[in-house]
């Protein structure tokens, strides 16, 4: 979540940088216009409560000199419910400007190209020479599935399309490659293997950036309020959440 501080100093640059992303940079406005009413809601609250507590300095003076004391108490209670108003208001407020926030994206590097498409990628490294075939090759899924270890009629089959079953030496493919490029992690780059929950909970959600944008496409249990992880970056990065 972008600081609400940056935001205020450097709006136009948070509009830029999420204009670049496709985002309409209208909620950098209204961001600011619920933060401004936000600001005047605490400043008049906090008015009330100083008044409040000069008045309840005095309320007690008249008290101790046996005077009466009624018109300022009667006063003090309006003033009372004026400042619990306020402070529901700024709950809503709260919890709006909170909901904007989330919903704007990261900025972009300055030195990220801006393009529609794919085709304005920029090229920053090449390696080893593309292999050149005499004849038009194969897509991997079509081999596999002439090799007999993918399955994508059953995997339709059990789950919908664009699902596969790996068969055979297709499933032990799959399975020696991630047990082959866990070892290369740990034992030559000096990872840790960590093994996560595949579930979990909102605010881990919440504080890698998938809620409450992506919510609509997310699977849900609503049993528990759990949620199936999209990435490994939900879990990893929640490791050092706070």
């Amino acid at each position: 979540m972008l600081s609400l501080e940056l935001i205020r100093q450097h709006p136009d640059l948070v509009k830029a940088g999420i204009a670049a992303k496709s985002e309409g940079p209208e909620i950098v406005d209204e961001i600011l216009e619920v933060d401004l009413e936000r600001r005047e809601l605490l400043q008049r609250a906090d008015e009330l409560k100083h008044l409040r507590n000069e008045a309840s300095e005095k309320i007690a003076a008249l008290k101790r000199s046996k005077l009466d004391a009624t018109a300022p108490i009667a006063e003090m209670k309006e003033v009372g419910s004026q400042i619990a108003e306020l402070d529901d208001r700024v709950k809503v407020v709260d919890s709006r400007l909170r909901a904007l926030l989330l919903n704007i994206p990261n900025l972009p590097h300055a030195s990220v190209p801006v393009g529609k498409s794919d085709k304005e990628n920029t090229v920053v490294l090449t390696w080893h020479d593309k292999p050149a075939f005499a004849f038009v090759p194969k897509p991997h899924w079509e081999i596999g599935e002439s090799l007999g270890i993918i399955d994508s009629a059953a995997g339709a089959k059990i789950s919908g399309s664009r699902f596969y079953v790996l068969r055979g030496l297709g499933a032990k493919l799959e399975r020696s490659l991630i047990s082959w490029m866990i070892d290369v992690h740990v034992q030559e780059e000096g990872y840790t293997e960590i093994l996560p929950p595949y579930l979990v909970n909102r605010e881990s959600m919440t504080g890698t950036g998938q809620l409450p944008k992506f919510a609509d496409d997310l699977y849900h249990t609503d049993t528990d309020d759990l949620f199936l992880d999209p990435t490994a970056e939900v879990p990893v990065t929640n490791l050092l959440r706070d």
